[in-house]
């Protein structure tokens, strides 16, 4: 019974129109004895690619090197462009201490108050105290202090056996340095570098300690950040040779 010719019961016979592409499939041999079209083998045609406009042709993936570079740029910019710059006293290590002198210690040491801060302080034009907040010191300045200032002394004094607090615990010193900085400040308008400071020699077998006071004023050639980070190393190291002219020799 072909598929076209269907006989309902009770309605006259009828004749359906064959289905759309149904006379193509069997005019290319396909169908079986049922009546039930195969697809013959089509050969595999290739697929084009999807449509991409010109501009999309020419553009290449940059490098993820490239990429994090102008990242890196971008930040700067927005950030100012300029990164922040650290500073630190450095001291003069030129000089190496052969003679092993009396043992002595620096104990307490007291800076002024806008050493509390880890920026770059000055005097600006108006004698106000002003905080470089782009140019820092190693903080914490105390510590880089009291370190040069410890080398320095050794140095002035020819003495190995120089030391600061905290003490080994078998290390007894013989002179005790309690020092109290006042001003360690460049002022700008005034071309100079303030330092004035006083200090204690206390001998371990006396209960009298010896007072000292310096100040020193000197002259301020530049006032870049360098130039102030020099000169407070060249403050540091005057005032450690002060300190050793007041030791007992």
């Amino acid at each position: 019974m072909c598929p076209e010719n269907i006989i309902s019961p009770g309605l006259p016979n009828q004749t359906l129109p064959p289905l759309a592409g149904e006379g193509a499939r069997r005019a290319e041999g396909g169908g079986n004895s049922h009546g039930i079209s195969i697809a013959p083998n089509i050969p595999h045609r290739e697929t084009k690619p999807p449509y991409r406009p010109a501009w999309a042709k020419t553009t290449r993936r940059l490098p993820k090197r490239t990429l994090a570079l102008t990242a890196m740029a971008l930040l700067l910019a927005a950030c100012g462009g300029v990164p922040d710059t650290y500073h630190s006293l450095r001291p003069d290590i030129s000089t190496i201490p052969a003679r092993q002198g009396t043992p002595t210690a620096i104990r307490y040491t007291e800076l002024p108050p806008y050493y509390e801060n880890e920026y770059l302080t000055y005097y600006d034009g108006a004698g106000r105290i002003t905080l470089d907040k782009s140019h820092h010191w190693i903080y914490p300045f105390r510590d880089n202090l009291r370190d040069v200032l410890r080398q320095a002394l050794a140095a002035a004094t020819n003495n190995s056996r120089t030391y600061t607090y905290p003490l080994g615990e078998n290390n007894r010193p013989d002179i005790l340095i309690d020092l109290q900085i006042r001003e360690l400040i460049a002022d700008v308008q005034a071309g100079q570098y303030r330092i004035s400071a006083q200090w204690q020699n206390t001998r371990r077998d006396s209960d009298t300690p010896e007072n000292h006071e310096y100040r020193r004023l000197i002259p301020l050639t530049q006032t870049d950040p360098d130039s102030l980070v020099a000169a407070t190393a060249t403050a540091v190291r005057e005032l450690a040779q002060a300190i050793a002219a007041s030791l007992p020799h």
